[in-house]
């Protein structure tokens, strides 16, 4: 719905300055005011109101289009602008009270000039009182103000009606009013009385009121110009147009009626409270006008006429008193202002007149013109409010002000009307006991309506206006609580008007000197460290700060700038002031100060959480504990933003600064509940050091928000989440959800492009700008962090989890770049593991693991234990903020095991059951990879653990599920102990652990999907009767875990659902009730029974869930019940505690009949087979059945296996060895299946000799079921040749937890030689605990030495271990030394953090190792950066991780990579290239760039000489090719770049080889995809890499890896690979004659 924007406009003239012509210089002052008139003039943009005057004064002072009056009725409205003070101070709600009756001694604004030698005269209605006394029975409409003016003040008498009809009616009520007694024919003209809304007398304008106002006004001019000697506050008060809407006829004539507009009958606000809006009693008390009802058309269109000729009417008379004003020559020295008391209603909305919190009643016109301003002939959109004309008028003219006053002057607005300005304006309406408190911001509108005795909020408005809503939106405060309750908590404590004008409060009084928004009264410094105070001043000021007993002073820069540095304080609860020039801020206390972070978590407010009640209560009792909320106005919800809305949306205006505040129960209500129990928990266990907390969080909002744009666009992995629009649908690495998110917000711009795309919350490094970024200058103690929800999984709930070690690289990229932000490598980061939920966080909880195992100042919160199995805000905040709090101060954590084995794990603290049970969430596994629960016992720091199911245990995990109940914490403190594992098997989205299968089954009757969702009294669906007391089970929509439907039986004392099967079913023989289930508490007491019975027998418990049923596993809880024979009855019961039960999904009933296979398949993938590896895959078979009754049993499998001699050490099958299996080996089993699917898989482990040149092939012969059936799968399943390979590392070997980023060279003699990155403690990218290791093979691959590290430099955790890695190698061909090069990362100072410079203290350095002896010594690291780092000012030069060349001259040549400067155009962008050196390696000199945003490269001489660089670009989707025959000086782009060979973004390998048979060849290695890294393939070119025929593609591992692979030649006609799987690294060899299908 569209709507009308009512604006109420005042126009003020300021003096200028210096000099002006009345006495003592001080110019006078030409106050107009208007009644109800709205913004609807012709300078406001309204073409079909004529208003010539006004809008020339518009023209020539400033117009104000976003001016607010304090309440939208008369008496108040103008009490206010008088007093200057807001309604509820001057206690005037309403027209019938004079401010006076409370404040007989209030100084009123003419009062104030008047006592400062002005001569102040009034005319017309000024204050509510219009007319002169005794003219109304009601007194309020006479009230004046006497002290106020030095001369009596001038009001007309009270006639409105001047037509035949009219009169009539107007006599007609006078004598039923007033009931006189013998009246003279013209006494009604005394009296008010109202006739009818609409008169258009032919009369001369002086004959109405205004007209006589207009003849007093010119005369008072005339008059007043003669006094020179004194300076004058003239009040010029007009009623029109307020109603009855009379004008002369004259000014009716300047309309055509048929062309006014009307809005007709319309409907209200969508959800807008009824005791917001009114019945239009304002025009319906008048004579002609229906009382009730609809408003005719005809009607509608005579007011809007009479209105508008009322304001043409008013808009003459302006003219004539401004025309009489420049004839006295009175223009120069004069400020004119010019405004409306409220703003009205002409329908819009359906409703008519003012009195209420809207758009059109609260917004006025305001003109204000002071000769000499810069603003002159200009309009302000800054939001202004009537109450700030007092402060406004008497800065103009060099007043004192009154220290009671409660608006802000707007004198700077007058010389820049542009300038930022108040967040907000405030407005409030009283209507019978209760009063709505209005907050307007620059996009939106929230009103609440409180009692006004009690202050209980009964009613809640929140509204948008932008191009879709001019007006109000529908109500959207439901669809906004955090939002809403912001606002709430600002109009409840009051302080809402208080903190804007604070804001401004220091411009106002030095316009030039601002201090950074930080710094506010009732701060907190951070002790112990620099305090930095800064802000702007008029270029070359002098800036005086003082600090307690400190005391300094600087001086502005050329561009306005200033900053003072203060010595470190200690801590202390004194408080002090801090002074700069003339502007005080107190209250200020010296201790820590944490930054508080993340999405809706931590936003999570301490009201919504749980026991908010009694926190709240005794918030006023934390001392010394200060809060800062920073609250925005756009929150990421689930709707389409308002245009005007989003262009509006800046980093430096998202966030709305409040102001530090005490802890009060006010205050912590809507303060983050983590935050504030962490800060709480500082101040009990430091109570000499006050704590302040910064607060910023933003619900929904990714990891990728709060990182640096710079940060992002410096890694070549992340560069795209920049470089490619962030909300696409398609972007290959921002989570989906988010993008959804950001699309539906956006859409109104997406509908209509209209300049750039807006910003967003969620845009890559938005938050960081506006939220991170303003406070780098101001210390902290350290952050504390709660986020992850938006980056755990692939697109929400229910998806698979994002790659761990890309979501490892975010959040190490934060962590860096916010201490890089406080130029701290050592801040303390303190976060929040993610808690239980039914999502698949496992591998996200890991990587948190992880991150905080690898940095020995990045704390991680376990809070496992209080998440909730359904909602991802779980209430109970307390824990985790405490938890976090004896983090930062080392007071308590929780264990971590540092030593595990499959049967014993040992922590570094003490560990117990928190609960006195046994340990809960334990598993083991076996070479059958399947977990199996274990049995923990706990002995001080070791936990043992076993299981009868698992004999050789290799796997242990802890708590490696969704939603795990677990009870084993640290004896110190009860921290829990954190989800870990010991395997990096691929996982998914389930866990593997066994004996709760999830079959498919074929059943004869389902539940709950047919009917509606609701509560459950009596029903008949699916083939039974459904019945239950009401309250006690329902179907409900929300909960499912498959379809549309669950069944949720209900929580409290005794709860209970029968139902009894249809006679349809009579003659069926149901074996068993099957059902997933999931209990939605861990609160006792809580039972779960199921009952059964005949159709006339007795129920009979079947089924005991108390103990079985668990909570929060996602429905992993799978019953199986056994039913008597002859059930036809069900019967559940559930006890506990109140609103919670238990969930029932995937309700079957099993029909009695004997298990049936349906189907057998053998499932074979393209897989190598590999030594070393003690599982490596053959086939997987598949077998599914229907039917429970006589399970049937695998009796005996036989397989069809083949290798090399001696090849195959064993092969495994359902737990079962055959040790050198030869020709067609057998199986015995007892397996029994189970309905559904069966997945059986067969294993293998090769023998150390088996020949990397042969393959293995399996195949399933048959198998034998019960024993005697025999399924004969010899002809339907074809043999997979699978290559031998070799596992050369390991996840977990020497103590390594990840192998990456491998290089290999065959040297001189024929020795293999691979090096790669030792990742010690963690999978992460530099900086990190890296070291360059090395591994030798004298026999062409077949065996490996032992690992050796030949980089390493030092291992310092404050220097981040000085790790170095990404290894590339090449093979002198001439000399046979063999050179190794990587990166240095001395602290961070790898691709995030290497910066500008040379040391290795601010950028990454450039090593290389040598060796003179085929590898088997090396050198200490050679440091090349000053001759290759040819432009300081560039970010970063490396190599490209892989290998070099030797070219035909003799050339050694790395392939390489470099971060340009951070100027502009190249903004730190990388280039691949290369460094060459002729000289054996003494020197080396670096090429140019081949193009921007190529990255990791390898590199192969052609045969014409010339070298070709095969680049990884982060534009994703395919390769870039260039050559150069200078060595890197100058490039040229080759025929197939971007278009031959794709890729996902990652490294490949590229070789070429001279074969004696087949020529040259261009061999490369990649995962053949554009999305996601597997399908390893290699590909071969007969023309120098100018095609790429497919039949020349052999694809060697189809599963996912790291992806990086690396090429050598072993022979004449073998190539080896060696590739990175999941953290380990493959070798394979190849002939040359297979790769081309010879």
């Amino acid at each position: 719905m569209k709507h009308l924007i009512i604006i109420l406009v005042i126009a003020v003239v300021s003096c200028v300055s210096p000099h002006f012509a009345g006495s003592a210089d001080k110019p006078n002052v030409l106050f107009i005011a208007i009644d109800d008139l709205r913004a609807e003039l012709g300078c406001y943009g309204a073409d079909h109101i004529i208003s010539p005057h006004i809008d020339a004064l518009a023209a020539s002072g400033v117009r104000f289009d976003r001016a607010y009056c304090q309440q939208a009725i008369c008496g108040p409205s103008r009490a206010s602008v008088l007093t200057g003070l807001r309604p509820d101070s001057a206690k005037v709600h309403g027209n019938h009270t004079h401010f006076r009756s409370h404040y007989p001694d209030i100084t009123t604004l003419p009062q104030h000039f008047k006592n400062n030698g002005y001569h102040t005269r009034a005319m017309g209605k000024i204050y509510h009182g219009v007319f002169p006394e005794g003219s109304s029975r009601t007194v309020a409409d006479t009230f004046g103000d006497e002290p106020s003016w030095s001369v009596p003040a001038f009001r007309p008498g009270p006639r409105y009606y001047y037509t035949k009809e009219g009169i009539g009616a107007a006599k007609e009520v006078y004598e039923q009013l007033y009931n006189p007694t013998n009246p003279g024919p013209d006494d009604w003209t005394k009296k008010l009385v109202f006739g009818p809304a609409t008169e258009a007398p032919d009369v001369s304008d002086s004959t109405l009121y205004d007209g006589q106002v207009a003849d007093q006004a010119v005369a008072s001019l005339k008059e007043l110009s003669r006094k020179s000697n004194e300076p004058f506050f003239l009040a010029v008060g007009f009623i029109k147009p307020h109603s009855p809407y009379i004008a002369p006829k004259k000014y009716w004539d300047l309309y055509t009626p048929t062309e006014i507009g009307i809005v007709g009958e319309t409907e209200f606000l969508e959800g807008v409270p009824k005791v917001a809006r009114h019945g239009s009693g304002e025009l319906r008390r008048y004579t002609d006008q229906k009382k009730t009802g609809p408003i005719s058309n005809d009607t509608q269109r005579r007011v809007k006429h009479a209105y508008y000729a009322c304001i043409s009417y008013i808009d003459a008379q302006v003219g004539r008193v401004l025309e009489e004003l420049d004839a006295q020559g009175l223009r120069d020295n004069t400020i004119v202002v010019l405004w409306s008391d409220h703003g009205y209603h002409l329908g819009e909305q359906n409703l008519w007149g003012k009195t209420t919190n809207f758009e059109l009643d609260t917004r006025v016109p305001l003109i204000v013109r002071a000769p000499g301003r810069a603003g002159n002939g200009q309009a302000s959109d800054a939001l202004v409010e009537l109450v700030d004309l007092f402060p406004s008028l008497t800065d103009l003219c060099g007043l004192p002000q009154p220290h009671e006053l409660e608006g802000t002057g707007f004198v700077p607005l007058l010389d820049a009307p542009r300038s930022l300005w108040k967040k907000a304006a405030f407005s409030q309406f009283t209507r019978g006991k209760v009063c709505g408190y209005s907050i307007r911001t620059s996009q939106s509108r929230y009103t609440e309506w409180r009692d006004r005795t009690t202050q209980e909020v009964t009613a809640k408005e929140f509204y948008i206006y932008g191009d879709e809503y001019p007006l109000e939106s529908p109500n959207q405060a439901d669809e906004v609580p955090e939002l809403t309750e912001a606002y709430s908590q600002q109009l409840a404590a009051g302080h809402g008007w208080k903190t804007v004008r604070r804001e401004l409060n220091r411009s106002v009084r030095d316009p030039e000197l601002s201090i950074a928004k930080v710094f506010t009264d009732h701060m907190v410094l951070q002790r112990g460290q620099e305090i930095l105070v800064w802000g702007t001043a008029a270029a070359g000021s002098s800036i005086d700060v003082r600090l307690g007993g400190q005391r300094g002073s600087t001086t502005a820069g050329p561009a306005g700038n200033w900053q003072f540095a203060l010595d470190p304080l200690p801590a202390s609860t004194t408080p002090v002031d801090l002074t700069v020039n003339d502007q005080t801020i107190h209250d200020v206390l010296v201790g820590d100060v944490w930054l508080c972070s993340g999405q809706s978590n931590m936003r999570w407010m301490l009201k919504q959480s749980q026991d908010a009640d009694a926190e709240i209560r005794q918030a006023g009792n934390v001392t010394n504990l200060r809060l800062l909320d920073l609250t925005a106005e756009i929150y990421p919800v689930g709707r389409a933003y308002d245009r005007e809305a989003l262009r509006r949306t800046m980093a430096d205006n998202y966030f709305a600064w409040s102001g530090w505040q005490h802890a009060t129960p006010e205050s912590a209500t809507t303060f983050s509940a983590v935050a504030w129990h962490f800060g709480r928990r500082l101040r009990e266990l430091n109570p000499d050091v006050p704590v302040g907390l910064i607060h910023n969080a933003i619900g929904g909002t990714p990891m990728e928000s709060w990182i640096p744009e710079s940060t992002l666009l410096a890694d070549l992995e992340t560069q795209r989440l920049v470089t490619f629009p962030w909300y696409s649908e398609n972007h290959p690495d921002y989570p989906k959800w988010c993008g959804l998110r950001g699309r539906q917000n956006l859409a109104k711009y997406f509908a209509s492009p209209d300049g750039p795309v807006p910003h967003h919350p969620f845009q890559p490094g938005f938050l960081y700008e506006a939220g991170v970024a303003p406070l780098s200058r101001y210390p902290v103690s350290g952050i504390l962090w709660y986020q992850g929800e938006s980056n755990a999984t692939q697109d929400g709930a229910n998806s698979p989890p994002i790659d761990p070690a890309w979501n490892q690289r975010l959040f190490t990229s934060l962590i860096d770049s916010w201490r890089e932000t406080w130029s701290s490598r050592q801040l303390p980061f303190v976060f929040a593991q993610l808690p239980g939920l039914n999502r698949n966080w496992p591998l996200f909880r890991e990587m948190q693991l992880e991150t905080a195992a690898a940095d020995p100042n990045v704390h991680m919160a376990v809070t496992i234990d209080v998440g909730h199995p359904t909602n991802v805000h779980p209430p109970n905040k307390q824990p985790v903020g405490h938890r976090m709090a004896e983090l930062a101060l080392a007071f308590a954590a929780s264990p971590v095991a540092i030593k595990t084995t499959p049967g014993e794990i040992a922590f570094d603290q003490p560990v117990k059951s928190s609960d006195g049970n046994p340990i809960r969430g334990f598993q083991l596994a076996g070479d059958d990879k399947v977990f199996h629960s274990a049995t923990a016992t706990v002995s001080g720091k070791t936990v043992k653990v076993i299981c009868d199911k698992v004999h050789n245990p290799i796997a242990v995990r802890f708590g490696w599920e969704n939603d795990p109940d677990l009870n084993l914490v640290g004896v110190n403190g009860e921290h829990p102990v954190s989800p870990f594992r010991s395997d990096r098997w691929e996982t998914t989205e389930k866990s593997t652990l066994e004996a709760e299968p999830q079959p498919v089954q074929r059943s004869v009757f389902t539940g709950f999907e047919s009917p509606r969702a609701g509560m459950i009294t009596a029903a008949e669906f699916d083939g039974a009767t459904w019945k239950a007391p009401l309250g006690h089970a329902e179907v409900s929509s929300k909960l499912a875990r498959t379809g549309r439907h669950c069944l949720h039986l209900m929580g409290g004392k005794y709860s209970e659902l029968e139902f009894a099967l249809s006679s349809k079913h009579e003659e069926k023989n149901y074996a068993q009730l099957t059902f997933a289930a999931e209990r939605w508490t861990r609160r006792a007491p809580f039972s779960f029974r199921v009952e059964a019975a005949s159709t006339k027998g007795k129920w009979q418990e079947i089924y005991n869930g108390d103990q079985a049923v668990k909570v929060g596993r996602a429905y992993l809880n799978r019953v199986e019940i056994a039913l008597p024979e002859g059930t036809q009855r069900f019967r559940m019961t559930c006890t506990s505690p109140p609103g919670t039960g238990i969930l029932i999904d995937d309700m079957n009933l099993v029909e009695a009949k004997p298990m049936k296979i349906t189907s057998v398949a053998v499932i074979q993938q393209t897989t190598p087979v590999l030594i070393g590896q003690k599982n490596s895959p053959l086939l997987q078979l598949e077998i599914e059945t229907e039917g429970s009754l006589a399970p049937r049993k695998v009796t005996a499998v036989s397989f069809d296996i083949s290798a090399g001699r001696d090849a195959i050490h064993l092969v495994q099958f359902q737990g079962q060895s055959v040790v050198k299996p030869g020709g067609t080996p057998a199986f015995k089993s007892d397996f029994q299946l189970q309905p559904g699917l069966n997945i059986l898989p067969l294993t293998c482990e090769l023998t150390p000799h088996a020949s990397l040149n042969q393959f293995v092939t399996a195949k399933c012969v048959s198998i034998q079921i019960d024993g005697k059936e025999v399924i004969n799968l010899a002809d339907s399943n074809s043999s997979a040749h699978r290559r031998i390979g070799v596992a050369v590392r390991q996840h977990g070997d020497d103590g390594v937890h990840t192998y990456r980023i491998p290089g290999i060279t065959t040297t001189n003699n024929g020795t293999l030689i691979a090096v790669y990155d030792n990742r010690n403690r963690r999978g992460g990218d530099l900086p990190g605990d890296i070291d360059v290791g090395m591994s030798r093979s004298t026999d062409g691959g077949q065996t490996w030495e032992p690992m050796r590290v030949i980089m390493d430099m030092g291992d310092d955790p404050k220097w981040n271990y000085d790790g170095i890695g990404d290894p590339s190698i090449l093979t002198d061909r001439v000399t046979g030394n063999i050179w190794v090069a990587a990166t240095w990362s001395h602290g961070n100072r790898s691709w995030h953090g290497s910066g500008p410079g040379m040391r290795p203290e601010e950028t990454g350095q450039f090593m290389l190792a040598r060796s003179s002896d085929d590898g088997r010594t090396w050198s200490k690291p050679i440091n090349i950066t000053a001759q290759v780092k040819v432009n300081p000012k560039w970010r970063f030069v490396l190599q490209g991780p892989g290998n070099g060349i030797t070219t035909g001259d003799g050339t050694l040549v790395f392939p390489a990579q470099f971060r340009g400067e951070d100027d502009k155009p190249i903004n730190g962008k990388p280039f691949s290239t290369i460094i060459s050196s002729k000289d054996r390696g003494q020197t080396w000199t670096l090429g140019t760039g081949v193009k921007i945003d190529t990255t990791e490269a390898q590199i192969v001489q052609l045969g014409n000489g010339s070298i070709m660089i095969n680049c990884r670009d982060n534009r994703g989707g395919s390769r870039s090719v260039y050559t150069t025959n200078d060595l890197g000086q100058t490039w040229s782009e080759h025929p197939t770049t971007r278009k031959a060979l794709p890729e996902p973004v990652c490294n490949a390998d590229i070789l070429r080889v001279v074969h004696p048979r087949h020529g040259p060849l261009v061999l490369f290695s990649n995962p053949n995809t554009t999305r996601g890294r597997h399908h390893f393939t290699m590909k071969v070119s007969n023309d120098e890499g100018m095609t790429w025929p497919a039949k020349w593609h052999t694809l060697y591992d189809e599963r996912p890896g790291s992806g990086y692979s690396t090429l050598t030649p072993i022979d004449d006609d073998h190539i080896g690979v060696l590739y990175e799987g999941p953290g380990e690294l493959y070798f394979l060899r190849f002939s040359i004659d297979e790769l081309l299908g010879q």
